[in-house]
Parts: structure tokens; sequence; C-alpha cells
């Protein structure tokens, strides 16, 4: 757990009417500054782990790229990331500071619509369920420290995850999947997306850079998550627990029955 967690002392516990003193380990949090030629372009908080594929999904999914031939260079030292894309529009530069914390506001808008998916594709129950069930199980630094989100994407006829990302932030942890699969080639493969968390709007905008057609979370979605994954054609399936779910969008994917 090198670099993902941190030991801290001095903690006291409760027990009912008992206190004692004991050491916790809790999840590490740094910042990256992402500078998008010479102009800081956003700080997200964020774990310390994959952070290649953090900008990198961070820079499709907020539409400044389409395919990672468009990045011209890209390096990453402590604290900061350094990226240049072919044919920068200064126009959609945040012009004021901020930081990404993946939950509130932003730093750079979101494209405003989503992307469409393609309409084909079939996924049975009980591959959605065992999904959620894995994603309880593949998450390491929330196990040890309870303080991530996890998400984690299926290619086409697979039954197991082909990349599982932590972060402190949701946006960041599909950000990085998104980056795995662009690095990959994998956009446009995916099948499944799966998240711990609840699915608003900018996460759904996200998953349809993507152009994964099945998103699956946990908890709950937004009203507007909603009507965006009905508009993109992405079937948004939320509260998956057991052997039971919902089916918010685009149900025709789902096969329900027991063949």
């Amino acid at each position: 757990m090198s670099g993902e967690a941190v030991v801290v002392t001095g903690l006291r516990a409760v027990r009912g009417a008992a206190v004692e003193e004991i050491r916790d380990l809790v999840v590490a949090e740094h910042e990256l500054t992402i500078r998008w030629h010479g102009r800081r372009l956003a700080t997200l908080l964020c774990t310390p782990q994959h952070l290649e594929e953090l900008v990198v999904g961070f820079l499709l999914t907020a539409g400044f790229i389409d395919g990672v031939g468009q990045i011209e260079r890209l390096s990453i030292g402590p604290g900061e990331a350094d990226v240049e894309t072919q044919d920068p529009d200064p126009g959609r530069l945040f012009r004021t500071e901020a930081t990404w914390t993946g939950c509130g506001g932003r730093p750079v808008p979101l494209p405003s619509r989503p992307s469409r998916v393609p309409a084909e594709g079939r996924v049975h129950r009980q591959h959605l369920t065992e999904l959620a069930r894995l994603l309880q199980l593949d998450c390491p630094i929330f196990r040890t420290t309870g303080g991530t989100h996890v998400a984690a994407a299926t290619c086409q006829g697979q039954r197991h995850f082909a990349v599982v990302r932590e972060d402190i932030g949701r946006h960041n942890a599909v950000d990085k999947v998104a980056g795995y699969a662009l690095l990959g080639g994998q956009v446009g493969q995916l099948e499944v997306l799966t998240v711990s968390g609840r699915v608003s709007s900018d996460m759904l905008i996200k998953a349809s850079r993507l152009a994964v057609p099945v998103v699956l979370s946990r908890s709950a979605p937004t009203e507007r998550a909603v009507a965006l994954a009905a508009e993109a054609g992405i079937t948004l399936v939320g509260f998956c627990r057991g052997d039971r779910f919902n089916i918010y969008t685009h149900p025709h994917r789902i096969c329900t029955g027991n063949a």
C-alpha cells in the first residue's frame, strides 16, 4: 500500500463506554495541477496512482481531446502535469482559479450534451449483479481505508473487469478508467462501466465520451443523469445490490430472463 495510505496516530476510538487511543490508515490525498499550453487548467485532488491515465481521461471526458493522437506532449512531475494538444482553443480555458474536487463546481465546463452511443449489445442481469459484487472486492485502498470511490469497466464479451481504478473522487476514478481505455485503444469497446457512487449528470457525460452503452451503480442516479442517459442511448442501472437493481433507461439491453 506504499503511497496509497498514510498511518495516522493519536486517534481516539469510542466503543460504547470505552475510549482508547489507536492508529489507523487513511487514504493519501495529493494535488495535481494540469497546465495546458502553459496555462493552469485545473487542480485535481486525487490519489497519487495512475496519474497519466487521470490526465488523459480528464482531457477526453472534458472535451479537450477526442483521441490520444491529439496529445503532442505530456509530462508529469511532482504535483504538476504539462500538456500540449493539437489546435488549442483558448476559449475553452476556464478564466478563474478553481480546484477540481470531483464533487461540486467545475473548473472546466464539460460538454453540455452527451455523445450518442451505439444501440447494439445485450447484457444478462446476472452479469450485472456479479460485476457489482466484484466491485466491492477489487478495491484494496477502500478495503484498507474506506476512503475511495471505485470505477471499473468490462470490454465486450468479458466476464471480468478489464480495468479497476480507485480515487478519492468519483469523477477522478472514472477519468482514470477513461485514460486507461484511451491509451489502450479501447474507447468504443467497453461494455459496462461500473461505479461505486451516485451517477450525476457530469458522470453520465463522461460515460458517453467513452461510448459505453451500460452504466451500472450500487447507488442512485440524479434526475438529470436519467434524462441525459435517455438522450445518449445509455442503459442506466442503479441500486444494484444483491440480485436487485433498477433500470432507468433503455432496458432493451438487459436480459432479465433466466436463459
